[in-house]
Order: structure tokens, then C-alpha cells, then sequence
């Protein structure tokens, strides 16, 4: 007896289920890592800022980092977050949550890159830039939150309940905390190694971030 077309044409065998479950396994530890960090970052670079007011306060006194420069870089700081997270909360529902990141991790390096290589021909010029790159940087944290909680979420719904809760938990709110208490060690281990020193100090504590964002985008 002849065989069929349907012989013939058998479509290939499809892949066991053991690297189907691996590939899986692999997407979902992708986006964990990536979004872990993310909010890491967040609490980092939200940390960073008290610091940087104060290093620089040492470096350059009270005439220039006056009590209109700290509430630039507290006040100004907190409108782009508002606006970041607002505007991503909007956005990302048209060009989805991983685009959102790119972006997002794009705005961090950006302005980490340009805080770190802020220069003037005066203080009061350099301060200003790097008001305006931490401008830059709040834009993005605000996104973090929509793209990075939104996502985790996701990519946790065939987890059960109880498990699902403890892994946004632990991957954005106490990651944020982790994130502040870096800040404060890695600033400790600054001034230690550079002691009065404090130029290097501050932009290496604002360069940092510049590390975990690229390996994100990376990814």
C-alpha cells in the first residue's frame, strides 16, 4: 500500500517538552534579573541624590549649593519622576512593557554618563548641568516602576498566588530598599578610599549606575 501525502508530509517532530520548560524557565529568570536590578537601580540612584547634595555642599560651600540649588535637586528631581511615571504608564500601553525598558535604561545611561562627566566653566555651571541630567534620570526612574512592575507581574501569572505576591514583592519594593542601602555603603567605601578627595567621590557615586544599565540593555 502506498503512503498518503500526509506521510509524506509529516511536519517535523516538535521539540520535547524538558527544553520547552527549559526555554521557558530561562525567559522568566531574564526578565526577573533584568527588572531586579532595574528597581534596584531605582532605590540607587533615588539614594544617590542626598549624598551628591552633600558632597557637593562640602566641595563647593553654601554660596553655590545654596538652598534653591538643594531644592532644584530634590523638588525638580521628583517632578521628572512624576512625569516619568505618568507619561510611561501612558506609553507603554502602545509600544509595550519591553520597549518601555529599552527606553527607560537608555534615559539611566544617558544621564548617568552625562552626571559623571558634568563640567562648567564655573560651579555654578556644573551644577546646573547636572541638575539637568539628573532631570533626565528622574524621567526614567518614574518609567521603571510601570515598565518593571507591570512586567514581573506578567510574566508571574502561571505562578500560584501566594508565591506569585512574595516574588513582586521581592523584586521591586524590598529590591528599592536594597537599592538605598547600596548607595550609603558604596558612598562609605568612596569617602574611605578618596577621604577628602570628594571629586572623585561623587562621580563615581553617580557613574555607577552606568554598569548594571548597560548590562540590561545587554540583555
Amino acid at each position: 500500500m502506498g503512503r498518503s501525502c500526509n506521510d509524506e508530509e509529516a511536519s517535523p517532530p516538535s521539540p520535547p517538552p524538558t527544553a520547552t520548560n527549559e526555554k521557558k524557565q530561562h525567559h522568566f529568570s531574564s526578565i526577573i534579573i533584568t527588572n531586579s536590578i532595574g528597581m534596584a537601580l531605582n532605590g540607587y540612584i533615588a539614594g544617590a541624590t542626598g549624598f551628591l547634595i552633600l558632597l557637593l555642599l562640602k566641595i563647593y560651600g553654601a554660596t553655590i549649593v545654596n538652598e534653591h540649588v538643594q531644592a532644584a535637586f530634590t523638588y525638580i528631581f521628583l517632578a521628572a519622576y512624576i512625569v516619568g511615571e505618568a507619561g510611561f504608564g501612558f506609553l507603554i500601553d502602545y509600544i509595550g512593557r519591553k520597549k518601555g525598558l529599552v527606553i527607560v535604561a537608555s534615559l539611566i545611561l544617558l544621564g548617568s554618563i552625562g552626571s559623571t562627566s558634568s563640567n562648567g566653566t564655573t560651579p555654578n555651571q556644573l551644577v546646573w548641568l547636572l541638575i539637568g541630567f539628573r532631570v533626565i534620570i528622574g524621567i526614567a526612574q518614574g518609567g521603571e516602576y510601570p515598565c518593571s512592575a507591570v512586567s514581573t507581574t506578567e510574566s508571574t501569572a502561571h505562578i500560584k498566588a501566594k508565591r506569585r505576591g512574595m516574588i513582586i514583592i521581592g523584586t521591586t519594593y524590598l529590591m528599592v530598599a536594597g537599592g538605598y542601602i547600596i548607595t550609603a555603603v558604596v558612598t562609605v567605601i568612596l569617602v574611605a578610599i578618596f577621604k577628602d578627595n570628594l571629586e572623585p567621590t561623587w562621580r563615581l557615586l553617580v557613574g555607577l549606575p552606568i554598569i548594571p544599565t548597560a548590562y540590561i540593555l545587554y540583555c
